[in-house]
């Protein structure tokens, strides 16, 4: 099941080469999530450049949305264009 659904997420690079990450995340279960881990898998063309993650601190209140602006996932292993994130992790308070 899915209780945190990424809304609107963009992936950009800083001058160190560092992934940072922009979006939202709702809150769909009926319990309020805390501290969602992102992944997020990077890619170049069909090569995998990495995965990187991320904690976004906050708690997500039901139905509620948390918006998250240049979190820092660290650096990708390869050069990347492209990439594809999920929650894979998250507290339930």
């Amino acid at each position: 099941e899915r209780f945190i659904v990424l809304d609107g997420v963009r992936a950009d690079r800083n001058k160190a080469g560092d992934v940072l990450l922009t979006g939202g995340a709702t809150n769909v279960s009926g319990l309020p999530i805390a501290d969602p881990r992102l992944s997020c898998r990077m890619t170049k063309g069909r090569a995998a450049a990495g995965t990187v993650s991320a904690v976004v601190e906050g708690t997500v209140p039901v139905g509620g949305e948390l918006i998250f602006a240049a979190i820092n996932l660290g650096q990708a292993a390869g050069p990347w264009d492209r990439w594809t994130c999920q929650v894979v992790a998250a507290r339930a308070l």
